[in-house]
């Protein structure tokens, strides 16, 4: 039954025109703000542990931020320390105002990623744009019984 309801049925295309170019790629596939992050997180945390790092350490992490005018960014600064947020650096170039915070957290994909969803969204409820972050590669100490345990790791 349902093939001859289909051998009936007829249907032609002869042009297809979106009314703003591109826009379906940029509503539907292009990813948002925080998966862009998300994005940029995966490829921080791959040169992470390429250096050495095992990522099972808190360490201090530098976020950046930019905002608009000096009264967004202090709005910003209020929430972000009650949560824990230090204020390393602040800054006015070309009439933006950038902000350097700190805290200590751990750098693994998951713990990295809900801190960057957080503060991408805090921004934005102050007219900000959350720019990234950065750590330090921390290389476990090197011990005897850790250098035989990684020469007799057995390999992928």
């Amino acid at each position: 039954m349902p093939q001859q309801f289909l051998q009936n049925y007829k249907y032609s295309v002869e042009r297809v025109e979106e009314q703003k170019p591109r826009a379906f790629y940029y509503e539907s596939l292009y990813p948002n703000k925080a998966n862009r992050h998300r994005m940029m997180n995966r490829h921080v945390v791959d040169k992470l542990r390429e250096h050495g790092d095992s990522l099972k350490q808190a360490r201090t992490v530098n976020h950046w931020v930019y905002f608009s005018s000096a009264e967004s960014r202090d709005l910003f600064k209020e929430k972000v320390r009650k949560d824990g947020f230090r204020m390393e650096d602040e800054a006015v170039q070309d009439g933006k105002h950038s902000l350097i915070i700190s805290r200590k957290d751990y750098a693994d994909l998951h713990s990295i990623s809900g801190v960057t969803d957080y503060l991408v969204n805090a921004a934005q409820a102050f007219d900000g744009e959350y720019d990234g972050w950065e750590s330090k590669v921390i290389n476990e100490k090197e011990n005897f019984l850790g250098g035989l345990k990684r020469m007799f790791k057995p390999r992928k």
